[in-house]
């Protein structure tokens, strides 16, 4: 199966604090950059690493007008360097996302197209791998705290179809916020915004500055399960691994058939000599 336009960042304009992301009442939502440059670092038959420079134009940030609060109409610059690392024996492109921003009250998403037949998506969060439905409850819409689209993830999120196929993002750190909606998954790069509860103004909530974002696109086949996807993340977080046993062990305590995550392993607490093991698939 072919997933085109992968990779492009959808930035719109926040209006919410640390909690909640809200948007203005009107305002561009920008999905599409200029392509400046193309840098080749590697061409070999081995490896492959290649930059796409991409230049986003963006609103700078907020006006207050008598209609309440818009999208400014002056626009400043976003360079965004797109750095893809594919190996001659894998399937699955590393991908290197690094901008500068410099815009104020707005979000970044990075955009990957599934198609319009993905009705779920599934994300991994502490001890669990969680489906969900795409896009957010409508039943919601009256409330208080509406069902928001985006909801909290650990890095990683991916959609199958009925065949086993699909696609699936895994992210090594900084990504706390997916969703889904209209056949793509949404990845949640910064928010920035100028306020939180009981203070407003808040300059260090802009999200300003330097953001590198490094993931892994893997093209799903029926035999890859989430545990498989959970250890990529563990194997980009933690490189190098190593384990030291005093003497030789013969015997198994247990025996385990099929793919699980191992969440927890330490001693009890009531000082004895038992060991707590929780695993989860």
């Amino acid at each position: 199966r072919t997933y085109s336009r992968l990779l492009r960042l959808w930035e719109d304009g926040e209006i919410g604090d640390g909690w909640n992301s809200v948007r203005p009442k009107a305002g561009p939502t920008v999905t599409g950059g200029r392509l400046t440059g193309v840098t080749a670092a590697v061409n070999s038959p081995l490896l492959a690493v290649v930059t796409l420079h991409i230049l986003y134009t963006v609103p700078a940030g907020l006006q207050r007008t008598d209609q309440g609060l818009l999208r400014s109409g002056e626009t400043v610059s976003l360079p965004v360097d797109l750095t893809l690392t594919l190996w001659r024996e894998s399937r699955m492109p590393e991908v290197r996302l690094a901008l500068d921003n410099i815009a104020g009250n707005h979000r970044l998403r990075l955009a990957l197209p599934v198609g319009k037949d993905i009705e779920r998506y599934t994300v991994n969060q502490s001890f669990a791998f969680i489906e969900r439905q795409m896009g957010s409850d409508p039943a919601t819409a009256s409330w208080v705290e509406a069902d928001p689209a985006e909801k909290n993830m650990h890095g990683i999120i991916f959609a199958r179809r009925a065949d086993g196929s699909g696609l699936a993002f895994v992210g090594q750190h900084g990504f706390y916020e997916a969703g889904g909606g209209q056949g793509t998954l949404f990845v949640t790069l910064l928010r920035g915004f100028d306020r939180v509860y009981y203070r407003d103004r808040l300059t260090t909530g802009q999200e300003r500055g330097r953001h590198e974002f490094t993931f892994t696109l893997v093209p799903l086949q029926p035999t890859d399960t989430p545990c498989r996807l959970q250890q990529l993340q563990d194997e980009g977080k933690t490189a190098v691994r190593s384990f030291c046993a005093d003497r030789a062990h013969t015997d198994s305590l247990l025996s385990i058939q099929g793919d699980v995550c191992i969440s927890a392993l330490k001693p009890a607490e009531d000082d004895s000599a038992d060991i707590i093991l929780r695993l989860y698939n």
